[in-house]
């Protein structure tokens, strides 16, 4: 029977911010585990990363991002690259951020 009448009123639905926010926050932990993946991959480990968020609109949002360079250990071909462009470059792949938007922490724990 192709005679389907669904008539779905969005008025009587609510948005459930407490999951809405959990799944944000899910989906930033995510992010930030890949990127230190990413740059561990590409010879750069032990570096924390903090993605900070809003949620505008229901929609997540990437606001800025902190990169704790404390504890890195860098690979010894990769000596010569400069770190901090490279890792801005993996950051700005992979998310809406600009360079100013990132911002490197070699002295103290951040997590």
């Amino acid at each position: 029977n192709k005679n389907h009448n669904f008539t779905i009123k969005y008025d009587q639905y609510e948005v459930n911010t407490n999951l809405l926010n959990f799944i944000h926050s899910s989906r930033a932990t995510s992010l930030e585990n890949n990127l230190e993946k990413a740059l561990t991959a590409e010879g750069y480990s032990n570096i924390d990363i903090i993605l900070n968020f809003s949620t505008e609109n229901n929609e997540l949002k990437y606001i800025s991002c902190e990169v704790n360079l404390k504890n890195m250990v860098i690979s010894a071909d990769k000596r010569h690259i400069n770190k901090y462009e490279f890792i801005k470059t993996v950051i700005k792949q992979n998310t809406n951020l600009t360079e100013e938007e990132i911002m490197f922490n070699e002295w103290k724990e951040i997590k």
